[in-house]
């Protein structure tokens, strides 16, 4: 341990069972409370940067080799929690949190990998969720306040991939499930837009490029096997536009 721990601080190391490596490098400033609870086996436990007043940072790794870094800074009233298990997650956050931010990554069952890359602003929630087997969720880009973005793959291995930002009040739910769906969304929703891939059970292939107006709303329902869905362009205030893939053709997850 390297650093000082200033009035007012407490420092709390707990490894058990199996040699454990924690390294805590910076310093705490009054009222922090940092604690590294690993167990079962050797995980190891990097932070790196400072804590600032009132915030609290946990890492809670557990049954096997687990590898939590944080790099950056969380500012006061932040709390970033990883909590991976089962199987050799990795976890990896790049960025900085600030007041009010929250953000949780709970991958499980088999190795997932999640990356997170930018910033959350004041008020945005980032919720990663991927289960049962190898999902991959890359999200880049910037979340801004009053935004929330879920990503929900389950049962095969599903790839979710965003590239833009969604402005304040918009919803993007990308739910794929049981067969090789492919969603993947270029552009910008702007405020209050609602964006929802749904199609099934065979391969159609829908295409729209262009913008709906205000009011307009867009849903492809294609069915039976393996969809194809791209969506180029840009969605405007009170538009929705609905893509649901699920059901049968076991494909490989594109």
């Amino acid at each position: 341990m390297v650093g000082s721990l200033q009035r007012g601080q407490t420092l709390t190391l707990t490894p058990s069972r199996t040699r454990p490596s924690n390294k805590m490098v910076g310093s705490l400033q009054r009222g922090q409370t940092l604690t590294l609870t690993p167990s079962r086996t050797r995980p190891s436990n990097k932070m790196v940067g400072s804590l600032q007043r009132g915030q609290t940072l946990t890492l809670t790794p557990s049954r096997t080799r687990p590898s939590n870094k944080m790099v950056g800074s969380l500012q006061r009233g932040q709390t970033l929690t990883l909590t991976p298990y089962r199987t050799r997650p990795s976890n990896k956050m790049v960025g900085s949190l600030q007041r009010g931010q929250t953000l949780t990554l709970t991958p499980y069952r088999t190795r997932p990998s999640n990356k997170m890359v930018g910033s959350l602003q004041r008020g945005q929630t980032l919720t990663l969720t991927p289960s049962r087997t190898c999902p991959s969720n890359k999200m880049v880009g910037s979340l801004q306040r009053g935004q929330t973005l879920t990503l929900t793959p389950y049962r095969t291995r599903p790839s979710n991939k965003m590239v833009g930002s969604l402005q304040r009040g918009q919803t993007l739910t990308l739910t794929p499930y049981r067969t090789s769906p492919s969603n993947k969304m270029v552009g910008s929703l702007q405020r209050g837009q609602t964006l929802t891939l749904t199609p099934s059970r065979t391969r159609p292939s829908n295409k729209m490029v262009g913008s709906l107006q205000r009011g307009q709303t867009l849903t492809l329902t294609p069915y039976r096997t393996s969809p194809s869905n791209k969506m180029v362009g840009s969605l405007q205030r009170g538009q929705t536009l609905a893509l649901t893939p699920y059901s049968q053709s076991r494909q490989g997850w594109s």
